[in-house]
């Protein structure tokens, strides 16, 4: 088992995700630790979530370039954010919206 076969359950908490894989919690660290994650990123992300649900908001209702540009550079840095909090993978639990690359 990979980081990449817990990405989605980072969003919850580790007690909820061992009952989700069905594997207990020593298992669940240890595979983290293997992969130098050594802190559990749901607390993290939980904030980081809440902000992508906003700017999904923003991005829907805007029609503004500026607005929708600087929108779709805020989600790209959360989502990296978010990968790096999850040892590089980005967690499959979270509805990141989908943004398009070359509006820099």
């Amino acid at each position: 088992m990979t980081l990449n076969d817990l990405s989605g359950v980072f969003h919850i908490t580790m007690k909820a995700a061992k009952d989700v894989l069905e594997m207990s919690v020593t298992v669940i660290k240890a595979i983290c630790r293997k992969y130098r994650l050594y802190k559990w990123p749901q607390r993290q992300l939980q904030p980081l979530a809440r902000r992508l649900k906003v700017l999904k908001r923003a991005l829907e209702s805007s029609q503004d370039p500026v607005i929708i540009q600087t929108t779709n550079m805020e989600v790209r840095r959360i989502k990296q954010e978010m990968t790096q909090l999850c040892g590089g993978v980005t967690p499959t639990g979270i509805e990141i919206p989908e943004v398009e690359e070359n509006s820099v």
